[in-house]
C-alpha cells in the first residue's frame, strides 16, 4: 500500500534518489542555480534522516561551497572547529598539522567536527526553506523506458511510478540507481575487495562514547583529530563535545568522543555492534597510555562510561565507469559514494577525514562538474512576485483566520455562509484546517466520531468539501491556505498500527505556488514565499455528533471562544480587524532596522556574520546595526577576532562588556592561536571606535561616548517603550521613508517627548490605526543631525502609536504642510488644516484642555500666542441611559449549534452604568446590549470649543453612533474619540452597541460538550463570568481650540 505521506508526482523534471548529505546538497545547489522547486523531487528509502553520528568531518573547501548556498554558518555554529591533526605513538605526539596556517587562504581554517545527523538536519532545513520536502520512505526497485522518449520511468517498492528526465543517484555505495543503469563499479586498479585494502585497515570499528575523565586530562587532549600508531594498528580519537544535536541524539550531558580503531583480519571479524567491554579492551591495547584504564600504565585511569553508538565496517575502493549515462529516455547522474568510495588507507588518509572511517564528501564541488550538463539541459528559470500592500487607510495586510472543520460531514451551505462572513468583517483570507480528534478525552481532543476513511482529509467527500470551499473563497475574493499535513491538530487519528493506512495525513509540506486563471498544478510543493499575517481561530458553525451548542470547539475548551458568526460580537469585528491590518501594514513594510547587534554565545563566540560596514553601519542594506556589543566572552576564534578588528577599522563602534577574550574555544597543542587572538584583541581595543566596560549598566554611556544614538528614544527614558523600525524602498533613490511602531508594554501610562532618528532629514507623520488617517506632525523640532523631537506623547498601557518620517513631499497622498511649530506651552497640541494649494497660507488648529493665553514658536523662530476658552463648558458624565439587551441563549435541543436570540425588556439604568452581572435578570446573559441617551450642546461645529467622548473602559467590542452617524472606533486601551465634527448645536442622541462573548451563557449550561469532551470537566476549569456592557462612566470632555496662520 502506498504511504500517504509521500504524495509523489506522476512526472518530475529532476529526481534525486538519496537524501544523505550528497543528495541534499545536490538538491540545494540545483535550486540555488535556478531550477524551480516544482521541477525537482528528492526521495529516500528510510523513514527519517540519520539518527547516528556516522561521518563527522567537513573540510574547508566543502564549507566554502556550502557557504555559497547559505548552509555553512549554521553548520559551524553547531560543530567544533578542529584546529589540528596529530599523529603519535602511545607515549607522545610525533607530528602535528595546525590548520590555522590556512587562514590567509580560507575563511574556514579548520576541520569542522560535526556528526552527520546535524549535517543532514541543517541541509534538510535549508532545502525546506527553498521549498523542497524529502519524500520518505521510498525505495527504488526498477527503471524502464517511458516509451515516449520523454524520460525514464522510476519504479518504487510502493508500486508508484515517477517519470523523470534526469535522475541523480545519491544513494550510496550500494546504489540501486547505479545498478539499474548498468554502470560498472569496481576498484580502479582492478583488484578484488579483499586484495585492494591493506590488512591493517581492512576492518574498522567506530564508536561514540563518554569517558570517565578528569578536567585536567581533558585539557591535554588535542582539539582536532588525533591518531595513535602502535604495533597492533591505529587508534583515532576525536572530541565531539556537547553540540545540541548530539545531546539530543544521545540524551547525554557528558562530553562525547568519536573513537576508531582497526581490527586485523587475523583477530577475526569484530561484532556488528561492538560492546563497551570489546571497545575498552581495544582502547587499552591501542590508545595513548594516557587514555588507558590500566592503573599500571596510567596513574589516572580512563574508562569508557557509556557507548552511545558503535558499528563495524570493511573498507575498500571502487569507482564507477562513468558518472553520467543516458538510460532509456533520460539521463542518469551519479554523485557521492554512488560514484566512488575509497579506503582510509588511500590518498585521503593524509587529509585526516579518512580517519573518521567515512566522510562528508565535498559534494558541491562535484555538483559544479557533474551537474553542469544537467543545469544546461534543464534550463534556469526564476520568477518574482510583487505584493500589493494596498494603502494605510485600506491595507491588504489583513487578518487571516484558521477555519476549522471537523471532517467532510460539514454542511456545504454553512461553509459558504461562514466564508462570506469572513469576507464581510474585513478579513483577507483563511486557512482551511480539518480538526481531527486523536481519540482522547483526557488529552482534551475529543472522541473519534466518524470513520476517517470516509470523512477525513483525503477522502472523496473531503475533496468535494474542498472544492466548495475554494469556490466560496473565489466568490468572496479571499485567499485560502491549505494545510496538507498535521498542522496544529489537522489531520486524522494516527495510531501506530495505522500510520501507513490509506487516508492517514502524516506529512507536513511547506511551500507555495501561484496559479494563473485556468492553470493546474500537479507535483511537489515548490519554494515558499513568505507573506506575514495575523491569524485567529474560528470553527464551522454546524451540528456534529457528540457536540452540543454552541458547536465544535478545538482543543477541548483550552483556548478562547471560537470566533465566527456564532459569537455575539462578530458583527462588530470589522473595525478591530482594520486596526490590526493597519498595524501590520507598518510592521510588514520594507526592512527592519536594528540599533545594536548583541553577540552573547553560550560557551564561546564563533565567527560573526560576514556583513560589510558602510557609513559606520553593519549590514547597511539589512538591519544597519549602529554598534556591535560583545557580551562577556571568555574566548573567541581567530577568525571571529579578525572580523571584529575589520569591523572596527571600517568605523563600526564596538562595545566589549566584561573581560576581553584572551583564549580560543576548544583545545590547542601549543599556543599559536591563543597568541594570535590576544594580538588581535589588543589591536581591537586600540581602535578609537572600541570601548571596554565593566558591566551591562555601563553600555548606554559607552554608546553615547561613541555617538551611537537610538532610532527611538523617550524623555524621560522608559524601559517599557517597545519599538520596531522599518525602512521602505520607495524605488526612488532620492526618497526615503521609515516607519516607527511604538508600544507601551508597561502597566502605567507613559507621558514623554519622543525622539525619532531615521538617519536622514525628513518630515514626520502620525498614522492612526483606528481611523486610517495619515496626518503631518505639526509640533516637532529638528536637530542638525536629522533627529526629530515630538512633545506631548502619551501612551496608555498596551497602547500602540504609529509614526513615519519621509524625505519626500508627501506620505500616502498627504502633503507636507507649509511650515510647522517647534515648541508650545504645556498641554497644547496642533493639527494641520487642509490647504487649497502648496502656495496657500498654512493654517493650524491648536488645541488645549485649559483656558488662557498660550505661546508657541514657529519653524521660522517667531514667537506667537493664542487665547483659548472653553466658554463655560466642563466635563459632563452622561446619564439617563436606557439598555436593551438581545440575549444569545442555548436552544432547547442542545444538539443544535445555533443560539436562540431573545430580546429582553428595556431597562432604565437609574443606578448608572454597571456590568450586566449587577443588573437583575442579566447575570448569566451573553449577547448584544444597546445603550442610548441624549445630551445638549450649545456651540457651533466650527466654534472655539471641541468635544471628546471618553467611554472610560471597553470590554470586547463597542460601536457608537451620534446623531445617526458612525463614531470612530475607540482604542480599548485609551477609549477617547473626538466627536467635534458629529455633535450639533442642540439635542444630540448617542447609541452605543456593546457585544459580548458567549462565556457567561455557556457557563450556565453544564451539559455543553465538544466531541464528547464535557466542558466543565476540563482541567483547568473554564474561566469565571466576565463583566459585560458599559462598565464605567461615559464622559463628555470639552477642549479649547484656536486657528492660526503661518
Amino acid at each position: 500500500m502506498m504511504p500517504v505521506e509521500t504524495f509523489l508526482p506522476i512526472e518530475t523534471q529532476i529526481l534525486i534518489v538519496g537524501a544523505g548529505p550528497t543528495g541534499l546538497a545536490a538538491a540545494i545547489s540545483l535550486i540555488c542555480n535556478g531550477i524551480k522547486p516544482s521541477n525537482l523531487t528528492i526521495v529516500d528509502c528510510v523513514r527519517e534522516g540519520a539518527n547516528t553520528s556516522r561521518a563527522i568531518g567537513i573540510h574547508a573547501a566543502t564549507l566554502e561551497a556550502l557557504d555559497t548556498y547559505g548552509c555553512a554558518s549554521k553548520l559551524v555554529e553547531l560543530g567544533i572547529q578542529g584546529a589540528s591533526w596529530s599523529i603519535g605513538d602511545r607515549n607522545s605526539i610525533i607530528f602535528q598539522a595546525n590548520f590555522h596556517y590556512n587562514a590567509p587562504y580560507t575563511k574556514y581554517p579548520f576541520v569542522l567536527i560535526l556528526d552527520q545527523t546535524a549535517t543532514e538536519h541543517v541541509l534538510e532545513e535549508r532545502l525546506r526553506e527553498l521549498g523542497i520536502e524529502v519524500k520518505r520512505p521510498l525505495r527504488v526497485v526498477g527503471m524502464k523506458d517511458s516509451g515516449e522518449g520523454k524520460g525514464t520511468d522510476i519504479l518504487f517498492e510502493s508500486g508508484e511510478i515517477v517519470r523523470s528526465k534526469y535522475v541523480i543517484g545519491a544513494d550510496g555505495a550500494r546504489s540501486m540507481v547505479r545498478q539499474l543503469s548498468g554502470i560498472n563499479f569496481a576498484d580502479p586498479d582492478g583488484k578484488s575487495v579483499d586484495d585492494s585494502i591493506d590488512d591493517r585497515v581492512a576492518q574498522m570499528v567506530l564508536a561514540d562514547v563518554s569517558l570517565s575523565i578528569s578536567e585536567d586530562q581533558v585539557a591535554l587532549l588535542p582539539s582536532g583529530v588525533s591518531a595513535t600508531l602502535s604495533e597492533t594498528g591505529m587508534f583515532v580519537v576525536i572530541p565531539l563535545g556537547k553540540p545540541a544535536v548530539s545531546e539530543l541524539l544521545y540524551n547525554s550531558s557528558e562530553n562525547v568522543y568519536r573513537i576508531g580503531f582497526n581490527v586485523p583480519r587475523a583477530l577475526g571479524e569484530p561484532p556488528s555492534k561492538p560492546s563497551l567491554e570489546y571497545i575498552q579492551s581495544s582502547m587499552d591495547e591501542q590508545a595513548p597510555f594516557s587514555l588507558c584504564s590500566d592503573p599500571k600504565v596510567n596513574p589516572k585511569p580512563v574508562r569508557i562510561s557509556k557507548v552511545h553508538w558503535s558499528t563495524r565496517f570493511r573498507t575498500h575502493s571502487a569507482l564507477a565507469d562513468v558518472f553520467f549515462k543516458r538510460v532509456h529516455g533520460g539521463l542518469v547522474f551519479l554523485v557521492g559514494d554512488a560514484a566512488h568510495v575509497h579506503s582510509p588507507a588511500k590518498a585521503r588518509e593524509e587529509q585526516s577525514d579518512a580517519l573518521n572511517g567515512t566522510e562528508l564528501l565535498m559534494v558541491l564541488l562535484e555538483m559544479v562538474q557533474i551537474l553542469k550538463p544537467l543545469l544546461m539541459l534543464a534550463g534556469v528559470a526564476s520568477a518574482s512576485s510583487v505584493v500589493n500592500r494596498g494603502t494605510f487607510a485600506s491595507p491588504k495586510t489583513g487578518v487571516k483566520w484558521r477555519y476549522w472543520i471537523e471532517d467532510a460531514s460539514v454542511d456545504i451551505d454553512t461553509l459558504r455562509f461562514d466564508i462570506g462572513e469572513i469576507a464581510r468583517v474585513g478579513s483577507s483570507g483563511f486557512e482551511l484546517l480539518s480538526y481531527q480528534s486523536y481519540g482522547s478525552v483526557s488529552s482534551s481532543t475529543g472522541l473519534i466520531i466518524l470513520d476517517p476513511t470516509d470523512f477525513a482529509f483525503g477522502s472523496d467527500r473531503f475533496v468535494n468539501v474542498t472544492a466548495s470551499v475554494v469556490q466560496a473563497a473565489i466568490d468572496n475574493n479571499l485567499t485560502i491556505d491549505f494545510t496538507l499535513g498535521p498542522d496544529q491538530g489537522a489531520g486524522v487519528p494516527v495510531l501506530p498500527e495505522d500510520v501507513d493506512m490509506e487516508g492517514m495525513n502524516t506529512e507536513l509540506v511547506f511551500g507555495s505556488h501561484f496559479l494563473a486563471a485556468g492553470e493546474s498544478f500537479n507535483g511537489p510543493i515548490p519554494q515558499p514565499e513568505i507573506f506575514p499575517f495575523l491569524r485567529f481561530d474560528g470553527t464551522v458553525a454546524s451540528n456534529h455528533a457528540n457536540t452540543t451548542w454552541p458547536g465544535l470547539t478545538t482543543f477541548g475548551y483550552d483556548f478562547a471562544d471560537m470566533h465566527g458568526p456564532r459569537m455575539p460580537a462578530w458583527d462588530y469585528y470589522k473595525e478591530y480587524l482594520d486596526y490590526l491590518a493597519r498595524t501590520q501594514y507598518v510592521l510588514q513594510a520594507g526592512v527592519a532596522k536594528v540599533d545594536l547587534g548583541i553577540y552573547r554565545k553560550g560557551y564561546n563566540i564563533v565567527t560573526p556574520p560576514p556583513y560589510t560596514v558602510s557609513d559606520s553601519r553593519l549590514a547597511p542594506a539589512g538591519p544597519a546595526y549602529k554598534a556591535f556589543i560583545l557580551g562577556r566572552q571568555d574566548n573567541i576564534t581567530v577568525d571571529a577576532a579578525q572580523r571584529l578588528v575589520d569591523y572596527a577599522q571600517n568605523g563600526l563602534p564596538v562595545v566589549i562588556v566584561g573581560d576581553i577574550p584572551s583564549d580560543i574555544p576548544g583545545f590547542e597543542m601549543g599556543n599559536v592561536s591563543v597568541v594570535q587572538v590576544q594580538s588581535l584583541m589588543s589591536r581591537l581595543t586600540a581602535e578609537a571606535t572600541v570601548v571596554v566596560v565593566d558591566d551591562e549598566s555601563d553600555v548606554p554611556s559607552a554608546l553615547v561616548s561613541l555617538a551611537v544614538l537610538p532610532a527611538v528614544a523617550a524623555d524621560p527614558p522608559s524601559a517599557t517603550l517597545y519599538s520596531v523600525v522599518r525602512e521602505v524602498d520607495n524605488n526612488d533613490s532620492e526618497t526615503r521613508t521609515t516607519y516607527f511602531f511604538l508600544f507601551n508594554q508597561g502597566t502605567s501610562t507613559m507621558n514623554f517627548t519622543l525622539t525619532l532618528n531615521p538617519g536622514f532629514e525628513g518630515s514626520p507623520f502620525a498614522l492612526d490605526p483606528w481611523s486610517g488617517e495619515v496626518a503631518p506632525v505639526v509640533l516637532h523640532s529638528n536637530s542638525s543631525s536629522g533627529n526629530i523631537s515630538i512633545p506631548e506623547i502619551s501612551l496608555a498601557p498596551s497602547q500602540t502609536a504609529l509614526f513615519a518620517v519621509t524625505s519626500g513631499n508627501s506620505l500616502e497622498g498627504v502633503p507636507i504642510p507649509n511650515g510647522h511649530l517647534v515648541s508650545a506651552d504645556p498641554n497644547v497640541t496642533a493639527v494641520a488644516l487642509t490647504t487649497s494649494s502648496p502656495s496657500s497660507t498654512q493654517q493650524f488648529e491648536l488645541r488645549s484642555p485649559d483656558e488662557g493665553m498660550k505661546q508657541f514658536i514657529t519653524e521660522a523662530g517667531e514667537t506667537m500666542s493664542a487665547n483659548f476658552t472653553l466658554e463655560g463648558e466642563t466635563s459632563q458624565v452622561l446619564d439617563g441611559w436606557q439598555l436593551n439587551v438581545t440575549a444569545w441563549t442555548p436552544p432547547q435541543n442542545l444538539s443544535d449549534h445555533r443560539s436562540v436570540l431573545i430580546p429582553q425588556a428595556a431597562i432604565n439604568l437609574t443606578q448608572g452604568l454597571v456590568p450586566w452581572s449587577s443588573i437583575e435578570g442579566l447575570a448569566n446573559i451573553s449577547g448584544v446590549g444597546t445603550y442610548n441617551t441624549s445630551f445638549e450642546w450649545n456651540h457651533a461645529d466650527d466654534g472655539a470649543v471641541g468635544l471628546l467622548l471618553d467611554f472610560g473602559e471597553i470590554f470586547h467590542t463597542l460601536k457608537a453612533r451620534l446623531n445617526d452617524k458612525q463614531v470612530a472606533t475607540a482604542d480599548p486601551t485609551h477609549p477617547v474619540v473626538d466627536i467635534s465634527k458629529l455633535v450639533v448645536n442642540g439635542t444630540n442622541t448617542i447609541i452605543v452597541d456593546v457585544a459580548s462573548t458567549l462565556l457567561n451563557a455557556v457557563n450556565a449550561v453544564a451539559q455543553v460538550e465538544s466531541l464528547g469532551q464535557l466542558r466543565l470537566s476540563t482541567d483547568p476549569s473554564p474561566p469565571q463570568d466576565q463583566q459585560y456592557g458599559l462598565i464605567a462612566n461615559v464622559t463628555l470632555v470639552p477642549y479649547a481650540r484656536a486657528t492660526i496662520s503661518l
